[in-house]
């Protein structure tokens, strides 16, 4: 990890989407329920978060690296 970071190697916007992951689990829930931090795995493709939400619901996002996929190909 450089300098600490929690998800190493992703863009600005990955980032800002995680920030609004935040905010939008203290305006639904509050300051009382927190949102885990995620996890990220690895993966051919790139990698995926996952998050462990308030009433036993998860979201995972799969994060793509242009240099492991095929360029104009599906991914499905």
């Amino acid at each position: 990890l450089k300098d600490g970071e929690k998800y190493p190697e992703v863009n600005s916007y990955v980032k800002t989407f995680i920030d609004c992951i935040y905010v939008a689990g203290r305006e639904v829930h509050g300051d009382e329920v927190k949102v885990d931090d995620g996890t990220m795995y690895r993966t051919p493709y790139g990698a995926r978060i996952e998050w462990a939400l308030p009433g036993e619901n998860k979201m995972v996002a799969h994060l793509k690296d242009k240099t492991k996929i095929r360029h104009k190909k599906r991914w499905s």
